[in-house]
C-alpha cells in the first residue's frame, strides 16, 4: 500500500507480486514442478520487467479501472487481457512495477494445453487489438515476437538434445563434439540455477509459509530431466495449436483459470435482487 501511495503518477502503473508456484510442489510431479519454476523465472525476467502482461493477482489505482472500462472478473483470461484492454483505452504508456510481497500461486497445471489455449487467445486479443496498441504503446507489440521466442527456444532444446546424440554415437571428431556439448551445459547450468533459486526462496522468503521436503536426490533427477520437460512442455504447445486450428475456440476451457465459484455468487446474487418497481411500490 505504502509503494502503491508513494508514487506520484500511480494512474499510469499496474503493481504485479512475484508469484511463487510452491503450492505443494514437493508432492507433484516434475513436469509440474520444472513448470512452475520456469514461470516464476519467466516473470520475474520477462513478464514484468518488459511490462509484457499482469497475471493472476495484480493491483491498479481506481482511476485507472474508470479510464480502462473496469473488467470482468468472472472471465478466465480477464488478468491478461484486461491489461491490453487498458492500454487501448487510456491512449499511454502503462507500466507495470513489481511488489516485493511473497505471493504463492497455484502451480501450474499437468494439463498444460489449457496454457496453450491462453496464450492464443492472448495473441488473437493482441492482433485484434494491434492497431489500436501502436496509438498507444508502440514497444507492446514486442510480445509477438516474445510468443514466438518462447516457443523456439524449446523446440531449439529438442534439437540441442537430439543433435548432441548424434554427434556422440555418429562422429568421433572430438573438436565438433565438444562444440555442441558446450551449449548443452550452458543450458543445464541455467536449470541448475533456477532450481537453486527457487529452493533459496523456501528456505529464507517462504519459509513461513511454504513447506517443502525434497530430498538431494529428487532435486538431482529433476534438474536431470528438466530439459526433457521443456521439450515435452513445446511439443504439448505445438499440438495445442493444431487443436485449436482445426477444432476452433470450443476447445479453449482452461478449467484451472475459471472463476465457477465467483459467477456462482455473482448469479445467486442476481437472482435475489429485488425488481426497482417493487421497491418502489412498497415504499
Amino acid at each position: 500500500m505504502m509503494n502503491i501511495l508513494q508514487e506520484k503518477d500511480r494512474n499510469n502503473f499496474v503493481w504485479q507480486p512475484i508469484l511463487f508456484y510452491n503450492w505443494g510442489l514437493d508432492k507433484l510431479s516434475v513436469f509440474t514442478r520444472i513448470t512452475g519454476l520456469a514461470r516464476n523465472m519467466l516473470m520475474m525476467g520477462a513478464l514484468i520487467p518488459f511490462n509484457i502482461n499482469i497475471m493472476s493477482v495484480y493491483t491498479a489505482s481506481l482511476q485507472l479501472y474508470i479510464e480502462g472500462d473496469f473488467c470482468h472478473p468472472t472471465y478466465q483470461m480477464e488478468d491478461i487481457i484486461c491489461y491490453i484492454r487498458w492500454l487501448t483505452l487510456i491512449k499511454r504508456s502503462l507500466k507495470i512495477k513489481p511488489i516485493y510481497c511473497h505471493t504463492i500461486s497455484g502451480p501450474t497445471s499437468d494439463r498444460i494445453r489449457d496454457g496453450v489455449w491462453d496464450q492464443l487467445e492472448f495473441s488473437i486479443i493482441l492482433l485484434l487489438k494491434l492497431q489500436e496498441l501502436i496509438y498507444a504503446q508502440l514497444f507492446y507489440g514486442l510480445v509477438i515476437i516474445q510468443i514466438i521466442m518462447h516457443h523456439l527456444f524449446v523446440f531449439q532444446s529438442l534439437l540441442l538434445i537430439t543433435t548432441t546424440i548424434r554427434l556422440f554415437a555418429m562422429e568421433t571428431d572430438p573438436i565438433l563434439q565438444q562444440y555442441f556439448i558446450i551449449p548443452l551445459i550452458a543450458v543445464y547450468i541455467c536449470l541448475f540455477f533456477m532450481i537453486f533459486m527457487k529452493k533459496i526462496a523456501v528456505k529464507y522468503l517462504l519459509k513461513d509459509i511454504v513447506i517443502e521436503k525434497i530430498p538431494i536426490w529428487k532435486d538431482f533427477f529433476h534438474w536431470i530431466l528438466s530439459l526433457i520437460v521443456m521439450v515435452g512442455y513445446g511439443l504439448t504447445v505445438f499440438y495445442g495449436f493444431w487443436e485449436i486450428f482445426f477444432c476452433g475456440k470450443g476447445v479453449c476451457t482452461h478449467e484451472p483459470s475459471k472463476k465457477k465459484v465467483l459467477d456462482n455468487i455473482v448469479q445467486r446474487k442476481d437472482e435475489t435482487k429485488v425488481p426497482i418497481q417493487e421497491l418502489q411500490t412498497e415504499k
